[in-house]
């Protein structure tokens, strides 16, 4: 696993590599362990941009802020870039409309949003029911959306 992790560090996971990863976040997360197995992965420098998207989204999924914020604080102390997933998980898992629209903010500061990123916003401007952050969806809209954009 180690070799694995540490060798794909900005690539993309193997299909195995990532269910194995998936695997691991969500037993640390219903063991409550997602620091300790964070800092491990630190200490083993297997901690990478895919790891963080796994984690990052596990947190979103199960609405846990407390260890969404850990590591969000462990991937800036580590420099480590964030995925377009991750960033949208970061949207996804906002407590506010306007902690949203930072986060997407964050995200166009690193390039053009995505669909994966307006898609994100626009369920948050839906679950804040926020003006702000559905102008920001309608300003960022590509010219030919996508599916799941038009719906």
């Amino acid at each position: 696993l180690a070799s694995a992790l540490k060798s794909s560090n900005t690539a993309t996971p193997s299909t195995a590599d990532a269910h194995l990863v998936q695997q691991l976040v969500h037993l640390a997360a219903d063991a409550d362990a997602l620091p300790r197995l964070l800092q491990e992965m630190c200490t083993c420098k297997m901690l990478n941009t895919w790891v963080l998207e796994v984690v990052l989204t596990e947190c979103s999924q199960r609405g846990d802020t407390e260890h969404l914020e850990q590591t969000i604080h462990l991937a800036q102390a580590q420099g480590a870039e964030l995925t377009t997933t991750a960033r949208s998980a970061l949207i996804r898992s906002a407590r506010t409309a306007a902690d949203a629209l930072s986060s997407f903010k964050d995200a166009v500061g690193q390039g053009p949003p995505d669909a994966v990123l307006v898609l994100a916003l626009a369920e948050a401007a839906e679950r804040f029911s926020d003006r702000a952050v559905a102008d920001a969806v309608l300003q960022n809209l590509p010219a030919n959306p996508t599916a799941a954009l038009a719906v």
